[in-house]
């Protein structure tokens, strides 16, 4: 199956919900027969709880076994009011090229970037080559991309616009990400 028309959806805001509504769209499409991928950025999976690179993603560890899963973040936590490591740049711009070649490839129906928003919002990807890729991007691709940020330019090239808002969090009650729910 490929589909006739591909198009844009921009997943963004505060709440919970961003990458787990992101991913539940791959694998609908993926169980429709598509070839599906998942590119993240500023995120680090570790099969193993115990090493001091990245964390163990539940999700990832399960999705893997069924559709491509790329990442690029170096494991650490990139904050918007500390300077950037020569290593994020680095990795953000090998993650882009990347997207960049996914695109190209005819390999995929649907594209799904996960916080690639962000890694925008950071300066660890430019906008305007984000912006000319999806202007550019093959008929037939979907392309889902999500991020905390809301930026006009990509809102005007999307098809889909979802506003995911946080009205309340456990976190702010003291209560910490839980195992299998929040990662």
């Amino acid at each position: 199956m490929r589909l006739e028309r591909g198009l844009i959806h921009y997943y963004y805001g505060k709440g919970k919900g961003k990458t787990s509504t992101l991913i539940g769209t791959l694998i609908r499409a993926h169980g429709h027969g598509l070839k599906t991928l998942l590119i993240q950025f500023l995120k680090l999976h570790s099969e193993s709880e115990k090493k001091n690179l990245g964390y163990f993603m539940g999700e990832i560890h399960f999705l893997r076994k069924i559709i491509p899963v790329k990442q690029f973040g170096s494991g650490a936590f990139v904050m918007p009011n500390q300077p950037l490591s020569e290593n994020d740049l680095k990795i953000a711009q090998k993650g882009f090229k990347f997207v960049q070649e996914a695109f190209t490839s005819q390999k995929y129906d649907v594209i799904a970037i996960d916080e690639i928003v962000d890694a925008i919002a950071l300066n660890l990807v430019d906008l305007k080559e984000f912006i000319n890729l999806l202007n550019y991007k093959p008929e037939n691709l979907e392309v889902i991309f999500s991020g905390y940020n809301y930026i006009p330019q990509l809102a005007e090239i999307a098809d889909y616009i979802s506003n995911i808002d946080m009205k309340k969090h456990p976190y702010y009650s003291g209560i910490d990400a839980r195992k299998g729910i929040e990662y």
